[in-house]
C-alpha cells in the first residue's frame, strides 16, 4: 500500500513539474472555407428474374459546388521545448446554395442505360463537427512530426428540383421530360457520416514567420447513413442506406501558416477527404410508424470533398514557445 502511495505521489509530482515547465495556451480561430463535394448513392439489382446482384441498377450523384462554410475552432495546448500536446474542437456551417447538380441514372439487367436525368441541387442544411488530439515532436530546429487522432461528424442535406432528362432510353422511343404535361418530381437527400482518423503530418519552418505542413490520415471505421425521399412517389416511405466502411476513408491535407505575432497567426489549409465506394444495406422507413423493412437490394455509397480553408488563430491565454501549429 505504501509503495502504491509513493508511486502515485511520484506521478503527480512529475505531472506538476512538467506543467510548471511547460507553456499552456488557449486559442480561438474563426474560419471560413469553400468546399466542393460529390456523393454517390447506388442501388443494386436483387438477383431475381435473371438480374446480377453485383451490378448497379440505379445511382444518384449529388454534387456540391464550392459552398461557403463558416465556423470556429478552439484549442488547448501544453508545450515544452521538444514536445507539444494539443486538443481542439470546432464546427463548420454552410450557407444554403443552389448551384450544384444532381444526376439520376438507371440501367436495365443487360447493362444498358434506361434513364438519365439532371436536377438543380440546393445545399440545404450542411454542417460538420470535429475534435482532435495531436502530439507534436520537435525533430530539428526546423522540422516537427505530429501524429494525431481526428474524429469528424458530417451532415449533408440536399434538395433536387427542376429536373429534366430522358426515359426509356433502352427502347426505340425514348421520351424527354418535361414534355409540357408531365414533369420530373424532385428528391430530398440527407446523409450523416462519422469517421475516426489516425493522421500523421510533418511541419517545416521556412522562416521565423512562415511554416509549411503536409499530412495524411486513414479511418479504420467509417459509419454513414444516407436517406432519400422521391417527392413524386405515391408510397409514403423513405429509403435509408446503412454503410460500414473499414480502412476505406482517407484524408490528405497541406497548408501554410503565417505568424503575425506571438499571439496571432493566419492559417491556410487545403484538405481532401475520399471514401471508396462501399456496399451496405437498404431499409424502407415507413411514414405510418411501421417497423423498418430490409430491402432485398444492396445499397452503395461513395464520398469525396475538397476544401480551401482560411482562419485567424488568436491566443487568448498564454504564449506559445515559438513555431506554428501543424494543422490536423
Amino acid at each position: 500500500m505504501k509503495s502504491r502511495f509513493l508511486y502515485v505521489c511520484f506521478i503527480v509530482f512529475s505531472f506538476f513539474q512538467y506543467i510548471y515547465g511547460a507553456d499552456i495556451t488557449f486559442s480561438l480561430e474563426p474560419v471560413a472555407s469553400l468546399k466542393a463535394s460529390n456523393t454517390k448513392e447506388a442501388l443494386f439489382f436483387d438477383g431475381y428474374f435473371g438480374t446480377d446482384s453485383s451490378e448497379k441498377c440505379s445511382q444518384l450523384e449529388w454534387r456540391e459546388k464550392f459552398v461557403l462554410y463558416y465556423g470556429l475552432q478552439v484549442y488547448s495546448e501544453i508545450s515544452t521545448e521538444k514536445n507539444s500536446f494539443l486538443i481542439s474542437a470546432g464546427f463548420d456551417i454552410a450557407f444554403p446554395y443552389n448551384k450544384g447538380k444532381m444526376t439520376d441514372s438507371d440501367w436495365n439487367k443487360w447493362g444498358e442505360k434506361s434513364t438519365y436525368s439532371e436536377f438543380e441541387n440546393k445545399a440545404d442544411r450542411c454542417y460538420d463537427f470535429s475534435a482532435s488530439f495531436l502530439y507534436e515532436r520537435k525533430l530539428t530546429d526546423t522540422l516537427r512530426l505530429s501524429p494525431s487522432f481526428y474524429a469528424r461528424y458530417s451532415h449533408l442535406s440536399f434538395v433536387a428540383e427542376n429536373g429534366h432528362g430522358w426515359y426509356y432510353m433502352d427502347t426505340e422511343s425514348p421520351h424527354y421530360y418535361p414534355d409540357g404535361k408531365y414533369h420530373l418530381a424532385g428528391i430530398e437527400y440527407e446523409s450523416e457520416k462519422i469517421s475516426f482518423f489516425f493522421n500523421v503530418s510533418i511541419q517545416k519552418t521556412c522562416t521565423e514567420k512562415i511554416s509549411f505542413f503536409i499530412g495524411c490520415g486513414i479511418s479504420p471505421l467509417t459509419y454513414a447513413v444516407a436517406t432519400d425521399r422521391h417527392l413524386g412517389s405515391k408510397d409514403y416511405y423513405v429509403t435509408k442506406d446503412y454503410i460500414y466502411a473499414w480502412f476505406s476513408d482517407y484524408r490528405f491535407f497541406t497548408g501554410i501558416n503565417f505568424q503575425f505575432s506571438p499571439m496571432c497567426s493566419l492559417n491556410t489549409t487545403i484538405t481532401t477527404n475520399y471514401m471508396r465506394f462501399t456496399k451496405g444495406e437498404e431499409y424502407y422507413d415507413w411514414d405510418d410508424g411501421s417497423k423498418d423493412t430490409l430491402s432485398s437490394q444492396d445499397a452503395g455509397y461513395e464520398y469525396y470533398d475538397i476544401a480551401f480553408r482560411i482562419g485567424v488563430k488568436i491566443i487568448l491565454f498564454g504564449r506559445k514557445r515559438g513555431g506554428n501549429d501543424a494543422r490536423l
